[in-house]
């Protein structure tokens, strides 16, 4: 054995803790960089799975006055699209209470619910809550009031405000409990969401959910994916530019 070796030998023999505890350190960051890279891909896939079950769109163009006929015509003129569903929503604060709900259409294909606990939709009275809104005390078999618009606008009233709970459910609109969105309508920050039988709308749609034919076999992380949506993106946009005027005009 060389003298170098010996030397290092005896090196860590005089400062074994030491060397333990230097050995144990490089073990963990090893470890956490490999949990981080496979969780990471886990989360993905994950992600992905879902997306593909519940059939989430591509995009989503809303729009809280409404949808008009000339919206629908340019958005139906898009080259590619494989599948288009027009939907509805409404913000409404419950009865007696602050707390803003966004009620959708239950849909028909695109972007459907994960019900966890209950059952689908079966009449115009009842409605799905958003899974928190469990933890915060509702029960299967409430019944949920909202409050009546105090605006002028009937065209974008609910036609009923009181509804039966039947489920609860997850969705992938919205995914971040601790990152609530905020009202359009401006009504402050949104807390729970909620779907309903969209013969409980009234007017013009407010929300177009598209899935395009180039995205199919793509995962949303994948290059391909994004730079295809960019360019759908950007065509919707200059298609759609001139129409805020054009309303604001009529």
């Amino acid at each position: 054995m060389k003298a170098r070796d010996k030397d290092n030998l005896r090196e860590i023999k005089n400062s074994l803790p030491r060397f333990i505890s230097i050995m144990i350190i490089v073990f963990l960051g090893v470890f956490v960089l490999i949990g981080l890279i496979s969780t990471g891909k886990i989360m993905r896939n994950t992600i992905d799975d879902k997306i593909e079950k519940l059939n989430q769109e591509d995009i989503k163009i809303s729009v809280p006055i409404g949808l008009e006929a000339k919206d629908r015509q340019i958005i139906e003129d898009q080259e590619d699209i494989k599948e288009l569903e027009y939907g509805y929503d409404k913000d409404a604060f419950l009865a007696g209470d602050p707390t803003v709900i966004k009620v959708l259409n239950m849909p028909y294909e695109i972007s459907k619910p994960e019900i966890i606990e209950g059952r689908d939709l079966s009449g115009p009275d009842e409605i799905i809550l958003d899974a928190r809104m469990k933890k915060a005390g509702s029960k299967i078999g409430d019944t949920i009031s909202f409050k009546k618009d105090n605006d002028d606008d009937e065209d974008n009233d609910l036609k009923r405000l009181s509804f039966k709970v039947v489920g609860f459910a997850n969705s992938l609109d919205f995914l971040q409990e601790n990152n609530a969105a905020h009202s359009e309508r401006g009504y402050g920050q949104i807390s729970y969401f909620a779907y309903i039988d969209d013969g409980n709308f009234s007017g013009d749609p407010t929300l177009a959910k598209i899935k395009f034919l180039g995205t199919e076999g793509l995962k949303t992380s994948y290059k391909d994916y994004v730079d295809y949506m960019d360019k759908k993106k950007r065509a919707l946009k200059i298609d759609l530019m001139s129409r805020p005027k054009e309303r604001l005009a009529s």
